[in-house]
């Protein structure tokens, strides 16, 4: 979330530092867990938020090879609200 709203207010500074904290957290993480592939937490897809994240730091392969993942991950729930509207 503050990822996201450092991008919208337009401040490069944190978004960086956003992005860095969500892949020093999330990218162990999915590794230990494997079943958080096909998961939320709260509203987020954790494998989600590592995508945009290595996006947002240039790393273009790794988001795209991250969220294929997601995707295909057994159970991922793509484009499903995750809350009832």
């Amino acid at each position: 979330m503050k990822l996201r709203h450092s991008v919208r207010s337009g401040r490069p500074e944190l978004v960086r530092a956003h992005a860095d904290s969500l892949i020093l957290l999330v990218e162990p993480a999915l590794r230990a867990h494997p079943e958080l592939w096909s998961r939320r937490l709260w509203r987020f897809d954790p494998a989600a938020m590592l995508a945009e994240a290595y996006a947002y730091r240039g790393r273009a392969e790794e988001a795209g090879r991250t969220i294929d993942r997601f995707v295909a991950a057994p159970g991922a729930k793509v484009g499903v609200p995750a809350v009832p509207a």
